[in-house]
């Protein structure tokens, strides 16, 4: 049964007031069943650090605007424009982010867990052994996430801990993208595991009680749900990272050829004590698209954009560099994947399913 939770640098960063709705989903569910949720000192002062280079970079960008408005316009019609009381008033904002993620820790009753006590020496000695994660030629770019990882097992005490992350390979080679992966042989622990997928945390989270118990549900209710979940998926603004790995990416889909398919049967079980409704499992959801790109929009993408490769493969075909200037329309673009998804209700009514609660819905792509 799993006991503590561990939230990595990469959940929160960006997450700036830590409201999104999978973090409150699974802060919510870890108080119903009295798990721990930790966030390691080391992510804390990584979070600040991330901030303030975003917020640094937000500011110059600002600035550089206003340089550019200057040489754009007369002096006497930018003078209108209070700039530098802006960029005054804004700048004085950066240390805000550090109350807001304090009142959130303590807030959520999160447990800090302090930085580990292992000496420089035995993680230098760890380095020149090639222990994970310190396997590639670059060996201090494990550091951190040794750190990070020695930290949690110092605090766990050997009980079940799950790291919820968004680079599993930071923490094991063994990497099982929809479910939940041993760490590393090399830290020596069988209790603790890291995983991408909050689908698969939540579903685990539910089999270590047994107040959870399966439900017959009529099966047209059912359909009617597994439509609208893959309508909500594909319209939804709050499942765009996920379905195309970046949040702004909004295509014309082709509705006429949506299809979708529940791989395997799906887990329906409900918690008498707390009165919480679950359905999970995996669904396939394809269809084709229409999109414009241009070679701006292509540089502010990672290489986890759904479409990379073929927007890549398809820009050189055409005789272009990518950082060449170029803008296409691509027409009848293919899309397919697989998701798990939980879809989680608390103080439901007579039918839980009656009513489709979009916020209700995790999803996670796994390939």
């Amino acid at each position: 049964m799993i006991k503590n939770l561990i939230l990595d640098t990469n959940i929160l960063h960006k997450d700036y007031d830590f409201r999104s709705k999978d973090l409150r989903k699974i802060i919510k569910i870890c108080s119903l069943y009295k798990v721990n949720v930790c966030i390691p000192q080391i992510v804390i002062d990584e979070c600040l650090g991330q901030y303030r280079k975003a917020f640094k970079t937000a500011i110059g960008n600002l600035e550089t605007s206003k340089r550019d408005i200057t040489r754009l316009l007369n002096d006497r019609y930018i003078n209108n424009f209070p700039f530098d009381k802006l960029i005054k008033v804004v700048s004085t904002r950066e240390e805000y982010y550090s109350k807001v993620l304090s009142d959130f820790i303590n807030d959520k009753s999160i447990d800090v867990i302090p930085y580990c006590k292992i000496s420089h020496q035995d993680v230098v000695n760890k380095m020149y052994d090639a222990k994970y994660p310190f396997i590639n030629k670059d060996m201090e770019r494990g550091y951190k996430d040794f750190l990070l990882t020695m930290s949690v097992l110092e605090h766990v005490n050997g009980n079940e801990s799950v790291i919820y992350t968004k680079n599993v390979k930071d923490y094991t080679n063994k990497i099982n993208k929809d479910s939940i992966s041993s760490i590393h042989a090399d830290y020596e622990s069988e209790n603790c595991f890291v995983s991408e997928s909050l689908p698969s945390i939540i579903q685990k989270l539910h089999e270590g009680h047994s107040s959870f118990k399966s439900l017959k549900i009529d099966s047209s209710d059912l359909d009617t749900f597994f439509d609208e979940m893959v309508v909500n998926i594909i319209d939804g603004i709050l499942y765009k990272d996920e379905l195309y790995g970046e949040l702004w990416f909004e295509p014309e889909v082709n509705k006429g050829s949506i299809y979708s398919q529940i791989v395997d049967e799906p887990t329906i079980e409900q918690d008498i004590d707390w009165q919480q409704f679950t359905v999970s499992g995996k669904v396939k959801i394809q269809f084709t698209c229409k999109f414009s790109m241009s070679n701006h929009e292509f540089e502010m993408l990672s290489e986890d954009f759904y479409f990379y490769e073929f927007i890549s493969s398809a820009v050189k075909s055409k005789g272009h560099k990518l950082d060449d200037e170029w803008e296409y329309i691509f027409h009848d673009v293919k899309y397919i994947s697989i998701f798990d998804f939980t879809y989680d209700l608390f103080e439901f009514e007579n039918n839980p399913l009656e009513k489709y609660d979009e916020y209700a819905l995790t999803i996670y792509r796994v390939n």
